[in-house]
């Protein structure tokens, strides 16, 4: 295990993006100083949000199932760690822990990480060295990369720095309010 630094991050709700309608995850740390989007889909979108409103469907939907299935073998969702940015992709480890006591960390794409995390209520952990290689608002480019991963255009917005919290505000102030619909926390 590295010695990597790690800030925990509440899901704070879910927006969509004006020009290319994908859904916008908003991660913010507990004292509200740094907001991180992270572009993600559709399927991903309506699983987060689905739990967070407490939404339940009559069949498990397959979040719920990778839940269920972790809670039957008698394994615990201890955190999802976003772990790296790469080439305007996050990456994401969910750690497990089995009934044995063995500790598991399996690679994940952030958005199904967080769709499993809100179902255990299992914190959200942001790497320092993924807030410091986002930056405060910059664009990282859209669509999946070769590794199929997620390749979203990245915002990061750190306390104090005011010009790139108004360009952010400008942003999300621009969009339709019905884009934030039932996403909206």
């Amino acid at each position: 295990m590295s010695d990597q630094r790690y800030v925990t991050f509440t899901v704070r709700g879910l927006a969509l993006d004006p020009d290319s309608r994908l859904p916008i995850l908003l991660l913010q740390d507990p004292g509200g100083r740094v907001l991180l989007p992270i572009w993600i889909g559709a399927f991903e979108a309506g699983a987060i949000a689905t739990r967070l409103e407490g939404r339940t469907f009559p069949r498990p939907m397959t979040h719920d199932l990778l839940f269920n299935v972790v809670t039957a073998l008698g394994a615990e969702v201890l955190h999802l760690d976003i772990r790296a940015l790469k080439g305007g992709t996050f990456y994401g480890s969910l750690h497990l822990r089995a009934a044995d006591g063995r500790r598991h960390a399996i690679d994940c794409r952030p958005s199904d990480g967080v769709a499993v995390a809100v179902r255990a209520e299992a914190p959200i952990r942001v790497a320092a060295d993924v807030l410091e290689a986002a930056q405060p608002l910059q664009e990282e480019g859209q669509g999946a990369d070769e590794e199929g991963g997620e390749a979203p255009r990245v915002a990061f917005v750190a306390a104090g720095d005011e010009a790139a919290r108004a360009r952010l505000a400008e942003q999300l102030a621009d969009m339709d309010p019905e884009d934030f619909g039932k996403y909206e926390m």
